[in-house]
C-alpha cells in the first residue's frame, strides 16, 4: 500500500467528515434510544400508580383492608353519638368560610371623599327628619 503523505487532502477531508457524521449519527440514535426508554419507563410508572393494588387470596384481601371510620353501633346511644360526630363534620370550618378579606386594591376603591361623607350625613338628617314627622 502506499503511505499517508501521499494521500490527497481531500481524501483526509472527506474521510474526516464521513466519520464525523457517523459518530454524530451513532450518538443521536443512542440519545434517541435513551429518551424512548426513559419514556417507557415513566409510562410505566405512571401506570403501576393508577393501578391500585389487587389481592390474590382472602387472606391478602383482609389483612389490607381499610380500617373503618368510626366502629359501627346497634345501641341506641351509639347511633345519636353518630349524627353528633357526622353533624360537626358537615358544618364549615372557618377556614372554608365564605367572606374574603378585601384585598388593597379592593379596600382603595372604597374611600370616599369629604363631600361625599358631607352629602351622606345631610341624607341621613334629612331621612331621620322624614321618619319623625307625624302623620296626621
Amino acid at each position: 500500500m502506499f503511505p499517508g503523505e501521499m494521500m490527497p487532502a481531500s481524501y483526509i477531508e472527506d474521510r474526516t467528515a464521513a466519520d464525523d457524521a457517523a459518530r454524530f449519527a451513532k450518538l443521536q440514535q443512542e440519545a434517541m434510544r435513551r429518551a424512548q426508554e426513559q419514556q417507557k419507563a415513566t409510562q410505566a410508572q405512571q401506570q403501576q400508580q393508577r393501578t391500585p393494588y389487587t389481592p390474590q387470596n382472602l387472606t391478602q384481601q383482609l389483612l389490607s383492608r381499610q380500617p373503618m371510620a368510626s366502629p359501627g353501633s346497634s345501641g341506641l346511644m351509639g347511633n345519636i353519638f353518630q349524627g353528633f360526630v357526622r353533624a360537626a363534620s358537615a358544618s364549615p370550618s372557618p377556614s372554608q368560610s365564605q367572606c374574603t378579606t378585601p384585598t388593597p386594591a379592593q379596600s382603595h376603591t372604597m374611600q370616599i371623599t369629604v363631600a361625599e361623607m358631607e352629602r351622606r350625613m345631610k341624607e341621613k338628617e334629612r331621612d331621620a327628619q322624614v321618619a319623625c314627622m307625624p302623620w296626621l
